[in-house]
């Protein structure tokens, strides 16, 4: 029998990480295996740098604090659902003695603290309301690990946009059919900066290639048009723009 899911409470949505900066060789070791390009320029660089504090922060967000399943999040709201309707089923109820006492008071002779519990009452019941709207939309959880190559996903799909805007080429992925190995240039430069920000990480060739090859599919989809993945692509390089070169 599977155990009942909990809310998570308490849990909060922040990653950790501590800032690095890339040295130069680092640098150079990416500079080399990126086609046609003689140099990182700063805008390169910032592009890297960014997509590492990305990665670094989702990692510690999925891996040390891996937020609520939806079966914690049925959980909680749920929880929040049958305690509001019990409140107001109380306040429904409540004797004028106690009413006062809520309030420090005696029973008012005036009409202002009934006006106060109504409402308070009023909210109560919207966010009875909202609980259930919100219970109405979640999907049900299907079980399953937690999305423990997600970050590494995000990575990638960064990666792919830096490469292609670098080096006017393509980020593709080949399969050796006799060595069963995944092959490439965009393979040599993604496991190169892997190595550099998670050199505690290993995947094997198998699993970063399925990983590449789910991202160049993700960002190349076949409903929409090449001018309409370059404009996604730029946007997701715009993204990468906001923090500044850390330097030696």
């Amino acid at each position: 029998m599977s155990k009942k899911a909990k809310p998570k409470w308490g849990w909060y949505d922040a990653g950790f990480y501590s800032p690095f900066p890339f040295s130069d060789d680092n640098f150079d070791k990416i500079k080399k295996k990126m086609p046609n390009v003689d140099g990182l320029t700063e805008d390169i660089r910032s592009q890297l740098q960014e997509a590492a504090i990305k990665y670094c922060i989702e990692s510690d967000r999925i891996l040390k604090n891996p937020p609520p399943r939806l079966s914690e999040v049925r959980a909680a709201l749920t929880e929040i659902h049958g305690k509001t309707e019990t409140l107001i089923e109380c306040l429904k109820q409540i004797d004028t003695i106690s009413l006062g006492q809520l309030y420090g008071e005696a029973f008012p002779d005036n009409l202002e603290l009934l006006k106060r519990i109504e409402n308070k009452s009023s909210d109560i019941h919207k966010l009875h309301s909202i609980a259930q709207e919100a219970l109405n939309r979640l999907k049900q959880d299907r079980g399953g690990r937690p999305i423990i190559k997600q970050p590494l996903r995000g990575l990638i799909c960064h990666l792919i946009c830096i490469y292609e805007s670098s080096t006017g080429t393509n980020a593709t992925l080949s399969l050796d059919q006799y060595e069963e190995k995944y092959k490439g240039k965009f393979y040599e430069f993604t496991h190169t900066v892997i190595e550099i920000i998670d050199p505690e990480e290993i995947w094997s060739n198998s699993s970063l290639g399925q990983q590449i090859k789910a991202a160049i599919k993700l960002l190349n989809p076949s409903d929409k048009n090449e001018t309409d993945i370059a404009k996604d692509k730029e946007q997701i390089l715009q993204s990468l723009q906001r923090m500044p070169t850390i330097k030696d």
